[in-house]
């Protein structure tokens, strides 16, 4: 105990049984750089959240409801304003007090039953708030950013929303197989690839490299679609 007060505690004490400057500081400097990184990471999941409501300026009302859609709807038992957009190649759900469900240009390249399919996995997500969820997970991660016990948790949790939402609307629609194709087919759509061979229900699929530039989710989404085309008689050639 100084003349001033109490003494500031520091590692250095375990060592050298007193504090010193260069010790207070190796602190200080670690300090800064967690909260840096964690303002870093906030800043971003702004940007992020601004470009998502441009995303959505950017859309616009579908002309008429596609059948699946509404269909989909009813099986879900809730609504969301349905939007196309040219910016995106994959379904995306978004939105707090007006959830939207967002609609690539070539949805309709889909069949119906596939349509119906992604319909409800995007509905369901709207049906849980999975917004909300997703919100506190990024700015967890965003204060955790130093942590990777911290991040693994959350990926575990985003993986085991999306097998459930995943597992709900396999159960809802009652067609596994149409649920996979789309998936197949999204993914391929995501990557800006001709998704033609996989349209109209060939006995054989050619597909380039379908893995590649994906997420290990989407990657692991596509090899399930595949196994599951393949325990159907098809054959793939990737």
């Amino acid at each position: 105990r100084s003349r001033n007060g109490p003494t500031p505690f520091s590692l250095a004490i375990l060592v050298t049984g007193e504090p010193t400057a260069t010790a207070i500081s190796v602190e200080t400097a670690v300090l800064a750089l967690l909260v840096a990184g964690a303002a870093l990471r906030l800043a971003w999941l702004g940007i992020g959240l601004r470009r998502l409501g441009a995303l959505r300026r950017r859309s616009r009302p579908i002309a008429s409801l596609p059948r699946p859609v509404a269909s989909a709807m009813a099986r879900i038992g809730t609504t969301a304003e349905i939007l196309v957009s040219p910016d995106i190649a994959s379904p995306v759900a978004l939105g707090w007090r007006r959830p939207a469900i967002l609609l690539p240009e070539n949805f309709a390249l889909l069949q119906e039953a596939e349509q119906e399919a992604v319909a409800c996995h995007e509905l369901l997500h709207v049906r849980r708030r999975d917004s909300w969820a997703l919100l506190l997970e990024e700015g967890a991660r965003a204060l955790l950013w130093a942590q990777p016990a911290a991040w693994a948790v959350l990926s575990g949790i985003a993986l085991s929303r999306e097998q459930a939402v995943d597992h709900a609307a396999v159960a809802s629609t009652g067609n596994r197989r149409a649920y996979l194709r789309a998936l197949a087919v999204l993914a391929r759509l995501s990557q800006e690839s001709p998704a033609a061979g996989l349209l109209h229900d060939p006995d054989v699929l050619l597909l380039d490299e379908p893995t590649t530039g994906v997420d290990p989710q989407s990657r692991n989404a596509i090899f399930e679609s595949l196994e599951a085309l393949r325990d159907t008689g098809k054959a793939i050639l990737y």
